[in-house]
């Protein structure tokens, strides 16, 4: 099982294939996977290819931000599987707690940090204004 009830890790699973097959274990790291938190064609990638990659004997675990405005019914057995969890952040660092539950069989972990500035719980997935890359004004190119 991959939550190791309360105390905060992950036990690795080893999927069996051919013999002589070496066992692979695949994360996915994404903002997006169908049907929790899905805006476009994104999340419906993470969680198809994850189930396609179970299917053909592969063991894998998908790393989600934990968004206030998920489908939080789509997920099963939710619960914390790490409550400290300090993440790196311009010379700082951000706690956060780490969830755990399946979404439609699929091992998915949620991650919720605790911050003043309220990442993931903004009732929308993107848009935001810290979340944009670049200016966000155009660029003028001088004539040559």
């Amino acid at each position: 099982m991959p939550f190791a009830g309360g105390r905060g890790h992950t036990q690795a699973l080893r999927i069996q294939g051919k013999k002589g097959d070496k066992a692979m274990y695949v994360v996915q790291v994404a903002s997006e996977c169908a049907p929790v938190a899905k805006v476009g064609g994104l999340g419906d990638v993470v969680f198809g290819l994850s189930r396609e990659l179970e299917i053909r004997g592969k063991s894998v675990e998908i790393i989600l931000p934990k968004y206030d405005c998920m489908r939080y019914e789509q997920i099963w057995g939710l619960q914390v599987s790490y409550s400290d969890l300090a993440v790196p952040w311009y010379g700082g660092a951000i706690h956060c707690t780490v969830w755990f539950g399946f979404v439609h069989g699929r091992k998915c972990f949620f991650v919720e940090p605790h911050s003043r500035d309220h990442f993931f719980q903004r009732g929308t997935y993107y848009g935001e204004w810290d979340n944009r890359e670049g200016p966000t004004q155009p660029i003028e190119v001088p004539d040559e």
